[in-house]
């Protein structure tokens, strides 16, 4: 039997593995003209996520994802500026 408040939906998953491979991704190193496809492949995955029924279910992982800082937080990790 599975609890929803202990088992993560697949569209959380997604969401946590997206911003997993964006972050390993810069980590390693990524050339600028690269960032823009990865970012958008990790935001489509996490937009997705937020407007699923899940997100409400999993409220303490919705709220731990930095929406609105994602773009900065990256940019500083790949050109050191904010």
């Amino acid at each position: 039997m599975i609890f929803p408040s202990i088992a993560f939906s697949q569209s959380a998953k997604d969401a946590l593995r997206a911003m997993k491979k964006l972050q390993a991704r810069t980590q390693a190193g990524i050339s600028y003209n690269d960032y823009a496809p990865a970012l958008g492949e990790a935001k489509f995955e996490i937009n997705l996520f937020l407007e699923s029924p899940a997100a409400k279910e999993n409220y303490k992982f919705t709220e731990a994802i930095p929406s609105s800082g994602l773009v900065g937080q990256f940019q500083t990790i790949i050109f050191g500026k904010e």
